[in-house]
């Protein structure tokens, strides 16, 4: 299901693979200013709409002043972001439609729906496994998924795990992606960036295995694990294996 809204001047709709696509030729067929990959929007205490997005590494943050006098499209990266500023503006428009009923205008055609998330979602999950940095390669990402799976575990990734193709956007965890609310979040060469602790800072418990002693997520977690992240999955795997044999 996907969900949009329009309130006064400007125009809300998910940052997915769809609007991502469209968000030019949406702006310019609306005349409107396009902000995409924001991720949170509010009013400030003169009334104006506030908007904040991320640098490409994610490391500093821009913000935007909206002027009531230009039309505004704005790209959210999680959507949720936008639902306080959304409830508190009784002129809002909410829309929901399925994916499958999609109608890009005139001048797109969808040629393919693919689901990209199986199981539950990482904002719903109650267990996460999830991957960052210290994953060495795409093999060891699988088998974090392996492992994940003989759990009944959703799979959570930190931003270069997307950026390298090996986990999807949907699975990012963070500032920039989704805030998880799990009763247990695992978390396998992740080093503890600002932006990641964001994202899971409301985890139950917090388990942390990572080769480097000094990473900041051991200073977040409850249960730390001072090892080689990719052999842990490894073994563990195995054991498991051993064991329904």
């Amino acid at each position: 299901m996907i969900r949009t809204a329009t309130i006064e001047n400007l125009t809300i709709y998910p940052s997915n693979i769809y609007f991502r696509e469209m968000g030019a030729i949406l702006a310019a067929h609306y005349d409107a200013l396009l902000i995409s990959d924001a991720v949170e929007i509010w009013k400030d205490e003169d009334g104006k709409v506030n908007v904040r997005k991320p640098s490409v590494d994610g490391r500093n943050f821009t913000r935007y002043v909206l002027e009531p006098k230009y039309n505004y499209i704005i790209l959210m990266r999680n959507f949720d972001a936008a639902s306080d500023f959304i409830a508190q503006s009784p002129v809002a428009r909410i829309e929901e439609f399925e994916e499958s009923n999609l109608e890009c205008t005139n001048y797109l055609e969808v040629i393919e729906i693919t689901e990209e998330v199986q199981g539950v979602h990482v904002k719903d999950a109650e267990l996460i496994f999830a991957g960052g940095r210290g994953i060495m390669n795409r093999e060891s990402f699988d088998a974090l998924r392996r492992l994940a799976e003989k759990y009944g575990a959703s799979v959570g990734a930190s931003r270069p795990m997307v950026d390298q193709g090996w986990a999807t956007w949907e699975e990012q965890i963070g500032q920039t992606g989704s805030i998880v609310r799990p009763k247990v979040y695992l978390a396998f060469g992740i080093s503890g960036a600002v932006q990641h602790i964001t994202g899971i800072e409301k985890s139950k418990n917090i388990i942390a295995v990572n080769l480097n002693e000094h990473a900041p997520i051991f200073r977040y977690a409850n249960y730390g694990v001072y090892a080689d992240d990719n052999s842990i999955i490894r073994n563990m795997l195995n054991i498991l294996d051993e064991k329904s044999n």
